[in-house]
């Protein structure tokens, strides 16, 4: 049985998926399973994904039909029997030694978690995701809890390497020990802000997170194309995500909830019909970032 689990959930959309499988098994330096989770991938996106996979040790699980991330990874978590386990959205490329440097980090701080330095891309060029979030500090505030407050001088120190304890993470890659990556199964089916409840559950927990900023990884934003198109706007549905601010804020008395409504909203703009992809050369789109 290998050591590494990989859990490999749909963000968003369907077109990036090949290209992050193509990185992750170029840039993991051992064997692992995959647990690769189908809720609805297009026949000609599947196909090739099929063909990929093709003599891999994969658990293929799939969906009746739309599943919100959280609820693609309740269908992962109790099945994962390895001592390790990475989540990746189907629209993150690693990059080299990605594996080697989050788990050496958590070697050297006694983690049981890590998250790396998380980029996007944004109009053709890649940039920094949320500069700041690695440096945010869950305070106790009159039994309510403010999960804004940056780190004074001394919180959360940073290492020769740039490594250091985290309270906020994100959840577009991350690496689990995986008994405490399935502490949080069920995980609620939200579909805005689950990173801050992950996060605030491993903290409550007192579960040891580290940031490493020499693994990074980059997560591919929109354009969509037409077979994305009702997957999109059913994960990004407003409701849903007010709905879920709703329940972070009352489960967790958080003081005030980081609001994803704004962004959601320009997200949306993406599913316009001017702006959605209908002319393609390939089921799959192409990787383009360095």
């Amino acid at each position: 049985m290998p050591e590494l689990a990989v859990a490999f959930v749909v963000r968003e959309k369907f077109g990036w998926a090949l290209a992050a499988l193509r990185r992750l098994y170029a840039h993991t330096g051992e064997a692992f399973r995959l647990y690769f989770v189908d809720p609805g991938y297009p026949p000609a996106v599947c196909k090739e994904i099929d063909s990929f996979l093709e003599g891999r040790d994969v658990v293929r699980i799939k969906l009746p039909g739309f599943a919100f991330p959280n609820e693609q990874m309740n269908a992962v978590l109790p099945r994962v029997a390895e001592p390790w386990l990475a989540i990746f959205k189907n629209d993150t490329l690693v990059a080299p030694r990605w594996l080697e440097l989050l788990r050496e980090a958590c070697a050297r701080h006694e983690a049981a978690v890590a998250f790396p330095m998380l980029q996007e891309t944004k109009d053709g060029a890649v940039v920094l995701h949320r500069d700041l979030m690695t440096r945010m500090v869950f305070t106790e505030v009159g039994g309510r809890l403010d999960v804004l407050r940056l780190a004074k001088e001394g919180e959360l120190p940073i290492d020769a390497d740039g490594v250091h304890k985290v309270h906020l993470v994100e959840t577009h890659g991350l690496l689990y020990r995986t008994e405490v990556a399935q502490g949080l199964w069920p995980l609620p089916l939200i579909s805005a802000r689950n990173h801050l409840d992950i996060s605030i559950s491993l903290w409550r927990r007192g579960i040891t997170v580290v940031h490493d900023p020499r693994a990074v990884m980059t997560s591919v934003f929109p354009p969509i194309r037409d077979y994305d198109l009702a997957f999109f706007k059913q994960r990004w549905d407003q409701h849903a995500a007010y709905e879920s601010h709703v329940y972070i804020h009352r489960r967790w008395g958080v003081v005030k909830v980081p609001n994803a409504l704004p962004f959601i909203r320009d997200h949306l703009e993406y599913a316009q019909h001017e702006r959605v992809q209908r002319n393609y050369a390939s089921p799959s789109e192409q990787d383009i970032y360095p």
